[in-house]
């Protein structure tokens, strides 16, 4: 994934909305739904709540390999 869709990953498994994001990001809500949908096809699946729990087990992974 690239950094962009990780920050929505992120933003995602925080509950955030579209819009939030965007404004979080400085980015368009049409541009959020973009990484939103890249991020679906990646992972393979249309849950933001599937993602968010993918999302926080990859983070957990990567977290467990650094230390």
């Amino acid at each position: 994934m690239t950094p962009r869709e990780w920050e929505v990953l992120k933003a995602l498994g925080e509950g955030s909305t579209d819009r939030a994001i965007a404004k979080d990001l400085g980015i368009s809500e049409r541009t959020v739904r973009f990484h939103v949908d890249a991020i679906f096809a990646k992972l393979q699946t249309r849950s933001r709540v599937r993602v968010a729990v993918i999302g926080y087990a990859m983070h957990l992974a990567t977290c467990q390999k650094v230390q």
